[in-house]
């Protein structure tokens, strides 16, 4: 979403035209809009075609956006990154993620921010193209074996989908205490055949997580046999291979998942880095091992 700034009532009094809008039209709207115009010819050097149809066709949106200075700064985010909706921004590379999770994506600001990106999209003024991945997780552990003694590993499970995994003395310890009904859960992963720490839970598949992962609830289905059973210490499950010591495992939707170092991040397109031994997996490379 291209950043159209101060659309709002304070421009529309500040840019006049003597009352005439496009084709002749006066009014506050009219107003409004020769005020977006101008607002846009500012801050992105020229009035783009996507820029003019949010003004003619998203008004509304784009001055309730003005009005909120967190719309505004992940709208100024997108501007900067070129993404686009949230499928672009957040997910994928995540180019605007950092801006949006500020405010969390129940808020009124990712609220008002998500009319104005759906509004722009549904009457084309914004090209949306589909992000190389829909989501890109992280996991570091797959099992308590993973983590040493006294820890357990666990699943964050977060915006609809299971997206990262990470050592603690509990899973709920790393519980953030605002996030609210259903924003955010921590379950214990495991292998088949793994006792869970918490009473009428067992090791179980789950729609949202990778087929060769595996978590403790007491929702889900019977793993498949054979399949994400590896259990060696230090060795995380990705597909059809397995991460070795100091590595983790990148899940992308819909690309095959990939080993990377513990200190690099995960990303939709994984550079090729030999390094000491260890082969990261290309980005259409499938099943390829690392090494580890």
């Amino acid at each position: 979403m291209l950043l159209v700034a101060s659309c709002g009532s304070e421009a529309s009094s500040a840019v006049s035209d003597g009352g005439l809008g496009e084709g002749g039209a006066s009014g506050p709207t009219a107003n409004a809009k020769k005020a977006c115009y101008a607002a846009a010819k500012a801050s992105d050097a020229g009035l783009s075609a996507e820029a003019k149809c949010i003004c003619d066709q998203c008004l509304g949106e784009n001055s309730a956006c003005n009005d909120d200075p967190g719309c505004v700064a992940i709208r100024a985010c997108t501007a900067r990154t070129g993404c686009r909706g949230f499928d672009d921004c957040y997910y994928g590379a995540g180019l605007c993620r950092d801006e949006i999770e500020k405010h969390g994506t129940t808020s009124l600001e990712f609220t008002v921010w998500q009319q104005l990106a759906d509004c722009s999209a549904n009457l084309s003024c914004s090209v949306m193209t589909p992000s190389a991945c829909t989501t890109v997780a992280t996991f570091e552990c797959d099992g308590d074996e993973d983590c040493g003694a006294g820890k357990m590993c666990c699943a964050r499970y977060e915006n609809g989908a299971y997206d990262k995994s990470s050592c603690a003395t509990t899973c709920s310890s790393l519980q953030k205490a605002d996030a609210g009904p259903g924003g955010q859960t921590w379950s214990e992963m495991c292998h088949p055949g793994d006792s869970c720490a918490t009473a009428g839970y067992s090791c179980l598949a789950s729609d949202l997580l990778p087929s060769f992962l595996y978590r403790c609830r007491d929702t889900g289905t019977p793993p498949d046999a054979g399949v994400g059973s590896e259990s060696a210490a230090h060795a995380v499950n990705c597909g059809t291979h397995s991460c070795g010591a100091g590595k983790k495992c990148c899940v992308r939707s819909p690309k095959a998942p990939y080993c990377a170092p513990v200190d690099l991040d995960c990303a939709c397109t994984p550079l090729s880095l030999p390094d000491a031994g260890m082969m990261m997996m290309s980005m259409d490379d499938a099943g390829a091992s690392d090494g580890g």
